[in-house]
């Protein structure tokens, strides 16, 4: 067998050889894998007395040594002298082959794996893949001259193969250290919403709880200002008719004009009842809308002032100018239109009138009540519709008009707005759908 045929078998050999170290590195799953697959196969493509492996990504650094088919661990990171020659290489970013006499002049190898008295050679290739991902690979022989061409592009393969694997496993360990940290970050959050889901829970059961009293507690006040209307309404009309009695039964003026007071003033307490009975129609759920008719309730409302609309002399007028016809409560209608028309017949001035007219814009009813009394001083047109304001320090009014007005027309899902010059008059719009949902 010639030499070219000699050296062409044994390339071919260690090539194989570098298949199945291969082989063997693509199916290691750790470290310990590695390091077995170096130390079976490394010998069949390299003939190397020591072998060590300084790899780097980032903060993370390993070394491995292989040693007569031995291979270690080597801790890393503290600054020994093999790491500082290696970290100069990899700045250096140039392969170092040292032999014989120059080898032992190299002090730093001095009590290292590579400070072996029996090597006479040292090559290293560093290799700096990027920025963060570096490798150094160090073969040593006992030889001074053991390494030809073939023998430096052989370190070469095994160098770019070992990054790779370390590479891998080192994106491994971090995928699955990841992983971890989210496992525990979704265990967390597991936790964290079962406590907000049971927070929830808790707090939808105390709203629950408080709605319900709330509600108990507007059910109990509407039932006493309804009883309270009537039971209070019994004796009020027992001191009225008295005092009709008595008109009859004197003619003293003292006396008569001091019943008149009594009348007035249950007359107020009267309608102050009235005022809270309409109160009760904002928490009632018998509320069945029926058609509005504006002219049957005017007539319903004059006939019950009929007694102070002649003593005045009002004159009124009504139109109903709607397209559709517009459906609501009727009870809760007339409590918004009677409130309207008290204050325009009871605060009248000279030649009185008052003029009611429902028009269609759109989908809603707009109703207008105007007339020509006393009108509303400017500073309260912005509060006459709040609780207890009266906008007359002269009046009898107990401020609740208005009010109720308000509340019931909101209920309707509407709004009221008014317009009003002191002396001339008021007028009052409100807008309603025309269809109740």
């Amino acid at each position: 067998m010639s030499e070219q045929t000699f050296l062409q078998q044994s390339l071919r050999i260690r090539y194989e050889a570098l298949s199945t170290f291969a082989s063997a590195l693509s199916r290691a799953q750790d470290q310990q894998a590695v390091a077995q697959a170096v130390a079976v196969h490394a010998k069949y493509v390299l003939d190397v007395y020591k072998l060590r492996i300084y790899y780097r990504f980032g903060e993370v650094a390993l070394a491995l040594e292989l040693f007569r088919g031995g291979v270690q661990w080597p801790a890393v990171g503290s600054g020994a002298p093999l790491e500082l020659l290696e970290a100069q290489l990899l700045q250096e970013e140039l392969p170092r082959y040292v032999k014989g006499v120059a080898l032992k002049e190299i002090e730093a190898l001095e009590g290292t794996f590579f400070g072996d008295p029996r090597i006479n050679s040292l090559y290293s290739l560093p290799l700096q893949l990027s920025e963060q991902h570096s490798l150094v690979l160090s073969v040593a022989s006992k030889e001074s001259n053991p390494y030809s061409d073939p023998d430096f592009r052989f370190i070469r393969l095994m160098a770019d193969l070992l990054s790779s694997k370390f590479s891998q496993l080192l994106l491994l360990r971090n995928i699955e250290t990841k992983n971890e940290e989210m496992a525990e970050v979704n265990h967390e959050l597991v936790v964290l919403n079962e406590e907000i889901r049971r927070l929830n829970l808790f707090l939808e059961e105390k709203v629950q709880e408080r709605t319900t009293a709330l509600q108990r507690a507007n059910e109990e006040l509407n039932t006493i200002f309804y009883r309270t209307s009537h039971d209070f309404r019994r004796p009020l009309t027992t001191i009225l008719g008295l005092a009709n009695v008595a008109r009859h039964i004197t003619r003293d003026p003292e006396v008569l004009t001091l019943f008149q007071y009594a009348e007035e003033a249950v007359g107020d307490l009267n309608r102050m009842l009235e005022k809270l009975k309409d109160l009760s129609y904002l928490t009632t759920e018998e509320r069945t809308p029926v058609q509005t008719d504006i002219g049957a309730l005017l007539a319903a409302i004059q006939e019950r002032y009929k007694e102070q609309v002649e003593e005045r002399g009002i004159r009124f007028s009504c139109t109903d100018r709607l397209k559709k016809p517009h459906y609501a409560p009727e009870g809760m209608m007339y409590a918004i239109l009677e409130n309207l028309l008290e204050n325009s017949i009871f605060y009248c001035g000279q030649a009185p009138q008052i003029c009611l007219w429902l028009e269609q814009q759109g989908e809603d009813a707009v109703l207008n009540v105007q007339d020509n009394g006393q009108g509303i001083p400017a500073q309260y047109l912005e509060k006459v519709l709040e609780m207890y304001v009266r906008a007359h320090e002269s009046t009898r009014g107990n401020g609740l008009g208005l009010y109720v007005v308000r509340r019931l027309v909101e209920q309707l899902q509407g709004q009221i707005s008014i317009s009003s010059r002191l002396g001339e008059g008021t007028l009052v719009q409100l807008r309603l759908p025309l269809q109740q949902s």
